[in-house]
């Protein structure tokens, strides 16, 4: 199968962020890679089933500089299918995305 990421861009049409892989195995980790001009602070992350309900939540880190953050799949026993991502910025910009877990 193939893997592609997800871009997070800023305001500024920049990549900031990336998350990968994509499609993903629910027994898996995906990885949100920040870096570039984003603001510091906490950052929101939120996956959402199809039906809009929300899953799970996880608080990350960005410090400014280059920021590694593993979110674990694991503890989640998530089916396979399309879910959407949000991730809210330090700023309280919104940005949704798709993921798919096989």
């Amino acid at each position: 199968s193939n893997v592609v990421s997800v871009d997070f861009t800023n305001e500024n049409g920049e990549v900031s962020f990336v998350l990968y892989p994509n499609p993903a195995a629910n027994d898996n980790e995906i990885y949100l890679v920040a870096a570039g001009k984003m603001n510091t602070g906490v950052y929101a992350m939120s996956f959402y089933n199809s039906m809009g309900e929300l899953l799970l939540s996880e608080n990350l880190r960005h410090d400014g500089n280059f920021s590694l953050n593993k979110v674990d799949l694991s503890r989640w026993d998530l089916s396979a299918g399309i879910y959407f991502v949000t991730l809210k910025t330090a700023s309280n910009k919104l940005h949704r995305y798709k993921l798919i877990i096989q």
